[in-house]
């Protein structure tokens, strides 16, 4: 049996949009991680890819901190959003505090964005995802600021 050498960054990702693993398209269950190979829950340790792979772990992959980070952020910011927006309608409220509700805005509108580019820096396929549901529905929650 002959060793291939783990294919380079350079060599781009494949369809799906991971990067294969120790010169092979499959992990320990079939799966791969552009990071390592995913074992159940579990991602070992390679190199880290830099940025990109640090965002491509945020967005793309589930299985990993990053993506739990991202996801908790998003969450909590979306939920922070329906909150402001209701506080907001309350006049009274409102004016005594609008300082204070336009900086959580703005600090939301940051997260919204940069989630939003994001998701298109590493998307497989740029287009389609600006076009997709998903896409839209980000970019719609950032259109109104």
């Amino acid at each position: 049996m002959v060793k291939q050498a783990p294919p380079t960054l350079d060599q781009g990702p494949h369809q799906n949009g991971h990067v294969p693993v120790n010169g092979d398209d499959r992990g320990a269950n079939g799966t791969s991680h552009a990071n390592g190979v995913v074992n159940g829950d579990e991602v070992t340790n390679q190199p880290s890819r830099g940025l990109r792979g640090l965002a491509e772990d945020a967005i793309l992959h589930p299985h990993t901190p990053a993506y739990n980070a991202t996801l908790k952020v998003v969450l909590f910011a979306i939920l922070t959003s329906i909150v402001i927006l209701a506080l907001e309608t309350i006049h009274p409220l409102n004016e005594d505090h609008h300082e204070i509700f336009h900086g959580v805005d703005m600090v939301l509108l940051t997260v919204f964005t940069a989630e939003y580019l994001l998701n298109i820096w590493v998307a497989p396929n740029r287009r389609a995802y600006v076009l997709s549901l998903w896409g839209i529905v980000d970019f719609l929650a950032m259109a109104p600021a």
